[in-house]
């Protein structure tokens, strides 16, 4: 069942992209935390649980907003799809299991596509296949 919290309203355009790039940035955020943690602490277990946090968080993203509505304004149409997109190739570049020799790389190339994503939401970049 999708959670409601982390349903956008597309319905205002600028208020949708804010908080699309809050959460972005958010774990951004959460991934540079867990990475100074285990550079300085060398906490690798930190790395396994933020993984496994991501993927519930990009899960439930991704089922609270699905579904596409005819209603919104074609920009926030193009945002949603543009978000959905992201959300499946975020989920796609998340280790589920990370090795523990290559846990912390994969967090890092993690935050990497989150950086390209954001780009991507802001519109920095080439939207792919269109």
């Amino acid at each position: 069942m999708p959670i409601v919290k982390n349903q956008i309203d597309f319905s205002n355009y600028q208020v949708a992209k804010r908080a699309i790039l809050i959460q972005l940035q958010q774990w951004h955020w959460q991934i540079a935390y867990v990475e100074e943690a285990v550079r300085t602490q060398r906490d690798f277990e930190a790395i396994i649980q933020e993984n496994q946090r991501l993927r519930s968080a990009i899960r439930d993203s991704y089922q609270a907003n699905q579904t596409l509505s005819r209603r919104e304004p074609m920009a926030a149409q193009r945002l949603h799809r543009r978000y959905l997109r992201v959300l499946l190739d975020l989920s796609s570049q998340i280790v589920s299991i990370p090795s523990k020799s290559m846990a912390y790389y994969d967090l890092i190339g993690f935050k990497d596509h989150l950086l390209r994503a954001i780009d991507y939401i802001e519109d920095k970049s080439p939207e792919e296949g269109n």
